[in-house]
């Protein structure tokens, strides 16, 4: 009987361990979750900016051709064929470099 009681308490003893490490786990299964979750964040507000910047950039090449090649593309008294500021015609335009493609 005695051995069996000893049996039984190595059992327990080892069935708590179990249940210890499984705690133990659990929190380090939620922290790396945690962490995963703010590296995504961090991942997403990274892409906003690259986005937000190549937008700045292609809004910057367009005021810089604006400057060369908006005079041939504006509609004006003696440029009838031209297109009115700010129409996706008039950017079409300065973008292929004062090509009025009607």
């Amino acid at each position: 009987m005695k051995i069996l009681e000893d049996e039984l308490k190595i059992i327990e003893q080892s069935n708590q361990k179990f249940i210890e490490e499984n705690e133990n786990l659990k929190v380090k299964i939620n922290d790396l979750n945690n962490d995963l979750i703010n590296s995504q964040n961090v991942v997403l507000n990274q892409n906003q900016i690259i986005k937000q910047f190549d937008i700045d950039k292609k809004e910057l090449e367009f005021l810089k051709l604006n400057l060369d090649y908006g005079h041939k593309c504006r509609k004006s008294f003696f440029n009838n064929n031209g297109f009115v500021v700010g129409t996706p015609g008039y950017k079409k335009c300065v973008l292929s470099k004062g090509k009025l493609d009607d």
